[in-house]
């Protein structure tokens, strides 16, 4: 497709995919857009790598959330060269459903279960809540290269309170979301993660780590609450505040979760920001 067509802009997602369509566009004479979906810096080497990269002279580049669009600007990129979009989700199929008030208030976790999540220090605050007989439930959707030992951590230290769902069809996911009081996200790092997305599409109010792109969310949404990273206790502290929240302020947090999500994350939003670009770039 690439060899024998030549198309007016090739638009890469990722680093990796960003030194393709860069030669590619320098062989076709042709316009690239670099996406770049978060920036993370666990591994300094491919850190480092993904600097040069982003270097190598783009249209554009989009960047998913405005603290890596800050990133790609320290790199000496001229800002006229960057945008931020957000990433787009179905908000018809992610949105509020009726609620049963459960029992015991559920907080959710989705996404791959790898170190930059940061699960242990979830499970350990599930786990202290647990042996202090706090009535709270934890699910954790996903899967990944931790699960066995995560799952391993939860059986040897008898947390009662975890329950592992695994990878769930993406079809059913809306209902998962809908059957949770919180959402919970305790990452190291992270971009604009679509699980997010999701979950505010759906009128979760969240509780994110201090990580920059999920500070900004939560703080624009005002939809949640925010711990610093790897800090057990407190993120202990605010799932028992929020817990002890009243009906009003639960409710007003699912609304402006519900709008920021429309505002924000809607595919016709996110298509007219991108179609603009192309407009831009595009030759006339």
């Amino acid at each position: 497709l690439i060899w024998h067509n030549r198309f007016d802009i090739y638009h890469a997602h990722g680093a990796v995919m960003g030194i393709l369509a860069r030669f590619v566009s320098w062989l076709k004479g042709a316009k690239v857009i670099l996406h770049i979906h978060g920036y993370h810096q666990i591994n300094i080497l491919k850190y480092y790598v993904r600097n040069i990269i982003i270097k190598l002279g783009y249209d554009k580049i989009i960047s998913v959330d405005s603290p890596s669009s800050e990133k790609i600007k320290a790199l000496g990129i001229s800002s006229n060269k960057i945008v931020t979009i957000c990433p787009g989700v179905d908000t018809e199929m992610f949105s509020p459903f009726k609620r049963k008030k459960n029992k015991i208030p559920i907080f959710l976790f989705v996404g791959r279960l790898e170190k930059i999540k940061d699960l242990p220090t979830l499970l350990m605050a599930a786990k202290s809540l647990s042996d202090s007989n706090f009535a709270a439930e934890f699910w954790i959707v996903g899967s990944g290269q931790l699960e066995d030992e995560l799952k391993n951590f939860v059986q040897k230290n008898d947390i009662k309170n975890v329950k592992f769902l695994g990878r769930i069809n993406h079809d059913i996911l809306p209902s998962v979301y809908n059957a949770a009081d919180f959402f919970v996200l305790p990452s190291l790092s992270e971009g604009n993660p679509l699980v997010l997305a999701e979950a505010l599409a759906c009128g979760l109010p969240i509780i994110v780590s201090d990580a920059p792109s999920l500070v900004q969310i939560a703080e624009e949404s005002k939809a949640g609450f925010i711990f610093p990273r790897k800090n057990v206790k407190e993120l202990i502290e605010i799932i028992r505040k929020v817990i002890n929240l009243d009906k009003s302020q639960l409710d007003k947090l699912r609304v402006n979760a519900r709008s920021y999500a429309e505002k924000c994350y809607s595919w016709d939003n996110t298509v007219s920001k991108i179609e603009s670009i192309y407009r831009e770039v595009s030759p006339k």
